[in-house]
Parts: C-alpha cells; sequence; structure tokens
C-alpha cells in the first residue's frame, strides 16, 4: 500500500550469521516510490482488448493519508484487495475504515470514490470479510492471510465482475509457464495512477537466493502462495493476477507483496551503511482463498 509518509516497509529478522552480517528476510507491503522490477519493466498502459477491466478494477484510496491501493469488483457491491489495505499489519496501523473509497479506474478524474458499506458506525466487521486484521510480518509471514472482501455503500461495479479462476496452483504455475498470467495494477512509482498491465508473468517454487526450504520457514502455507515476478510498485497490493479464458479474464491471484533478501553489512569506514536488497520474488495468493467469503457475502 502506498502511505504518505513511507512507513510500510516491514522486516522480519530470519536468522544472523558472522558478527557485522544481518541477513533477513523483508515483506514488503508496497513502499511508495520502490518498485520491485525483474529485468525489463513491462508494466505499460492498458491495450483496447484490456480496456473493459478498468470497468471492474480501481483504486482503494484514503481520504485523509492518501494512502492506495488497487482492488477488484468481485460483485454488484464487493470488492476484493489485500487485507493490509483495510487493517494494516501487526507492525503498523492501517487507515481508518471510513476514510476509504473505492473508484474504477474508468472513472472520470473529476468522480468521487465509492465509500465501504457502514462507514459511518463504528462496526464495520459485518461487511467486510479478511483472512486476518493483524497481518504477521516476522516468519513465518502470514502473507496466506493477506486478503480482504469489503461491501460497498453503493453498488459500482455495474459492469460486472472478476471472475474467480477454479484451477489449483499447479495449473496457474503451468499457465505462467506459457506466458497467460498478467496482472493489472495502480503504481505509485509510475506519474500517474492510470492502470498499467504486466506481462508475462513466471511463477515459481524456487529462486536462486531463496530456494524452497527457505521459503518454507520464510512463510505459512508457503503451497498456497504463488511467487511471481510481475513487475509491481507501491499500490498494486491488492490487484489481481489474471489469465484469458474463453468466458473472459478470471482471477487467479492477489498480489500482496514483495519477498526481499536484505544484507545488513557494518564496516569500519561507514558502520551506518544502507542495507543492500534484492527482491527475490512478488507474492500472491492463491485466489480460493477469498471464494468463500465472496459467496456467502453474495448471498446478503
Amino acid at each position: 500500500m502506498h502511505h504518505s509518509p513511507p512507513h510500510s516497509l516491514l522486516s522480519a529478522m530470519r536468522f544472523a550469521a558472522a558478527t557485522g552480517l544481518l541477513i533477513a528476510a523483508i515483506f514488503a507491503v508496497s513502499t511508495p516510490s520502490a518498485a520491485a522490477v525483474f529485468g525489463s519493466d513491462n508494466r505499460s498502459r492498458l491495450a483496447a482488448r484490456d480496456r473493459a477491466l478498468s470497468s471492474q478494477i480501481g483504486t482503494l484510496s484514503s481520504s485523509q493519508t492518501g494512502a492506495f491501493c488497487t482492488a477488484f469488483c468481485a460483485g454488484d457491491d464487493l470488492i476484493a484487495t489485500a487485507s493490509h489495505c483495510l487493517y494494516g499489519t501487526a507492525a503498523s496501523a492501517g487507515p481508518d475504515l471510513k476514510d476509504l473509497t473505492f473508484k474504477l479506474g474508468s472513472a472520470r478524474t473529476t468522480e468521487h470514490g465509492t465509500p465501504l458499506s457502514g462507514s459511518s458506525s463504528l462496526n464495520q466487521t459485518a461487511n467486510v470479510a479478511s483472512g486476518t486484521t493483524r497481518l504477521a510480518v516476522e516468519p513465518p509471514i502470514g502473507a496466506v492471510a493477506d486478503w480482504a472482501v469489503a461491501r460497498l455503500k453503493t453498488p459500482a461495479c455495474r459492469a460486472g465482475h472478476l471472475r474467480l479462476s477454479q484451477l489449483d496452483p499447479t495449473a496457474i504455475r503451468a499457465e505462467a509457464a506459457r506466458g497467460n498470467v498478467y496482472q493489472i495494477a495502480v503504481h505509485a512509482d509510475l506519474p500517474d495512477t492510470d492502470l498499467r498491465r504486466g506481462a508475462p508473468c513466471a511463477i515459481g517454487s524456487s529462486f536462486p537466493k531463496a530456494d524452497a526450504e527457505t521459503i518454507a520457514r520464510d512463510f505459512t502455507a508457503p503451497q498456497s502462495i504463488l511467487f511471481h515476478t510481475c513487475d509491481t510498485g507501491g499500490g498494486s497490493s491488492g490487484s489481481p493476477l489474471l489469465i484469458d479464458t474463453p468466458n473472459g479474464p478470471e482471477v487467479v491471484g492477489i498480489n500482496v507483496g514483495t519477498y526481499i533478501l536484505s544484507r545488513n553489512v557494518s564496516t569500519a569506514r561507514d558502520p551506518k551503511q544502507a542495507p543492500i536488497s534484492e527482491a527475490i520474488a512478488n507474492t500472491a495468493i492463491w485466489i480460493a482463498a477469498i471464494a468463500g467469503a465472496v459467496a456467502e457475502m453474495g448471498r446478503h
């Protein structure tokens, strides 16, 4: 999520090595200016084939802080996003829910966003389902629970909502290997808040700097997390990972944060040397996590 001023870079110590060298797992939930780009930056403006998605994907933002995330339509009056976009984390407070509004990418610049249902009341929990309200950011990192489905005060998704894929993670990785997985999101490091397409998005379970055993130590239920290389920036938390099907685009995952390996190296010359960080992968939760909540809230 994008914060002003930035305070959402969340670090978690994994293990200490020799004196002067600290290696840690970092879970970043969208710093405002940093981007996690793998190779060339493949984020591009929406082409004609994607423009219909701007009526189903948009921005969830706080009128008080300017913080924003991406969210997408899961029903006529339902949106899905990352839970930290609503509640913050165990280490960092979230926004005031009554200050949050959702605005579609297709909306006019002058158009106001739609607030969450119950935003004028003190108790909004009946209008939000989430995997957690206190995202665990110390290993094992609880990214698998970083999802939320929220009801809007009025139906804003009049053009319809995105279908949720029934593919399992193995099938999703196969689609990614064929170059079929892409992301639609807003990005704080770019000069505007227009939706961008990111593709291709590779998905892996092991990386040169973090093998499967390391990932299993750092994350809860890593088998339900899609470790991907869609290029992201701050504000892309909550954005959908998609595949195209004969029935139209379907969501396979929700982007939630970046998995980073950070080395703090102190030397006699510069004991306060800035950490050297490397993005291992971005993380998305398997969309099956929200299917039950969407179905239940859709019945009311």
